[in-house]
């Protein structure tokens, strides 16, 4: 299956954002289902571009931004009868059995479903975080929301705030991620073998966008909570000091002030009471954490610097 540019784009362009790799994993059999949000015309275009996808759209209660944008519920699965079973197993909100049917790790699933912690919380990643040996660019999932997000007007006020501070970088900011799932631990073994996949599917077929998501997830992050989070073009040395030249211009919701200081810097020290940033042995600016998990540094590793070019180019036209 080679997919026609103009195909791609009618993807990129559907209501409410397929996530391009999740559907490309589904139409080249690497991934059995998925389920997302849209309305009946993003459906058809999907049809038409995968006809022999089985796909099936419900519009059983959703969450507060799909009611607003009237969205409907769709599962896209390589057969028919693997559709009807995810929506019947979604509206009886059976967890187990959706992440089977979705293909997610048995071990990710099992840690999800018994979680002690809300899904968008700064401890549902420090969780992650602390059984976590190493930390891997194919199973950071910070910037996918789909799979974290509760149902309150809060949190769709800030998707949409976030959404909107970074349009220029669309629609990498929409496809984040090479995993759908919430991994147990940042290597668990089962989720690279699904990540390694999609990112060679999405290699194949969209390289440049491949590496601009890629460039992204493979950064040290310093993460305080789900939208407050800074991105750095730097290493993380054996002391867990994290040293930087730049900040990475993915705009979180984090407070300006702060923000600046982490400009400013170009050296991170994070401990149990505060993020210290320095420029040089200079310190600029001693954050005061509310508790452990206030900031913490996530190290996914080191990449060559990030080219923003093409979308300072978009911002221009």
């Amino acid at each position: 299956m080679n997919l026609e540019k103009e195909q791609l784009y009618q993807i990129f362009n559907i209501k409410n954002t397929v996530i391009i790799q999740e559907l490309l994993s589904v139409a080249f059999g690497s991934k059995p289902a998925l389920i997302f949000a849209s309305d009946k015309e993003g459906a058809k275009i999907i049809k038409k571009i995968f006809p022999k996808l089985s796909i099936i759209l419900e519009k059983p209660e959703l969450n507060i931004a799909h009611k607003i944008n009237h969205l409907s519920l769709i599962v896209i699965a390589k057969n028919n009868k693997l559709a009807k079973s995810l929506i019947k197993t979604h509206i009886n909100n059976n967890m187990m059995q959706i992440g089977e049917l979705l293909g997610y790790p048995s071990c990710c699933v099992n840690s999800w479903i018994n979680r002690d912690y809300d899904t968008d919380s700064n401890k549902a990643i420090h969780k992650i975080y602390e059984n976590s040996r190493n930390f891997h660019f194919l199973n950071n999932n910070l910037f996918n929301f789909s799979s974290r997000l509760r149902v309150y007007k809060g949190m769709y006020k800030d998707i949409k705030k976030y959404y909107r501070k970074n349009n220029v970088f669309e629609p990498v900011i929409h496809n984040l991620q090479f995993i759908s799932h919430v991994p147990c631990s940042y290597d668990c073994k089962q989720s690279k073998i699904i990540g390694e996949e999609t990112y060679q599917i999405l290699n194949n077929n969209l390289p440049e966008f491949s590496k601009q998501v890629k460039s992204i997830l493979k950064r040290p992050v310093l993460f305080f909570d789900i939208f407050n989070w800074v991105i750095f073009d730097g290493l993380v040395n054996k002391d867990g000091v994290l040293k930087y030249k730049k900040v990475v211009p993915f705009i979180s919701l984090i407070n300006s002030k702060l923000l600046n200081y982490f400009k400013e810097g170009n050296k991170i020290i994070v401990n149990n009471k505060s993020v210290e940033i320095f420029k040089d042995k200079k310190i600029l600016y001693s954050y005061k954490k509310k508790n452990e998990v206030d900031g913490f540094i996530l190290n996914f590793g080191n990449y060559k610097s990030f080219d923003i070019s093409i979308y300072e180019k978009q911002k221009e036209s």
